[in-house]
Formats: C-alpha cells, sequence, structure tokens
C-alpha cells in the first residue's frame, strides 16, 4: 500500500487575496440573508402590525420573495466575481468555496422556481 503524505506547510504559508475572502464573503451573505430577513420581517411585523401576525407562519417564510431577489442577485455576483478571480489566477480554497456555496444557493432558488411554476398552490 502507497502512504501518501500530505504537506500542511504550504497551505499555511500561502496567502490567500483579498478577493478570494469577497467570494468567499458574498456567498456567505447570499446563504444567511434568507434567515435574517425572515427574522427581521417577523419581528418587525408585530410591532407594527400585530393583527396580521399569524401565528402558523415561520419565520422563514416571512420574508419570501425579497430574500428570494436578494440572495439571487448576490449569488450571480459571487459567481461572477469568483470566476473573475479564477481567471486571475487565483485558485484559492476560499474563492472555490465561495462558488460552490453560490453556485448551491442558486440552484435552490431555480428550482423552487421550477416548482412553483409546476406545481402552483
Amino acid at each position: 500500500m502507497k502512504h501518501v503524505e500530505i504537506n500542511f506547510n504550504k497551505l499555511k504559508d500561502k496567502k490567500v487575496p483579498v478577493k478570494s475572502w469577497l467570494v468567499l464573503l458574498l456567498s456567505f451573505c447570499a446563504v444567511l440573508i434568507v434567515p435574517i430577513l425572515g427574522f427581521f420581517t417577523s419581528i418587525t411585523r408585530q410591532i407594527f402590525d400585530p393583527e396580521s401576525v399569524n401565528p402558523s407562519r415561520t419565520i422563514l417564510g416571512e420574508a419570501g420573495f425579497a430574500s428570494f431577489l436578494l440572495s439571487s442577485i448576490i449569488s450571480i455576483f459571487a459567481i461572477t466575481k469568483g470566476v473573475n478571480t479564477l481567471r486571475q489566477g487565483n485558485k484559492s480554497w476560499a474563492v472555490w468555496t465561495g462558488i460552490f456555496l453560490a453556485v448551491l444557493v442558486l440552484a435552490f432558488w431555480i428550482f423552487m422556481v421550477i416548482g412553483e411554476i409546476a406545481n402552483p398552490h
């Protein structure tokens, strides 16, 4: 059996540029915008319009279209920024993770829209 040795010192010494962190930050924002907007909407709705509060609705269901729109825009921007960063020669783990998360968020919303068109309720 062949023994494989991983040199972690290469990973420690390599500095990750700011553009890589920007891609990762944008993708985390695209992921977290849905619960943040849902929480904010549910709290402000109880404060400003307590009669319209429906206790059966969840926190994530409160900010539907706004979270879809913002999350999709941020995901598209993160993907384009990530591809531009890859084309400039920066192939760090932060870029790949950011692109992966942004693609997951965008795919979620695309399948959600397809599901709504196919089976409206």
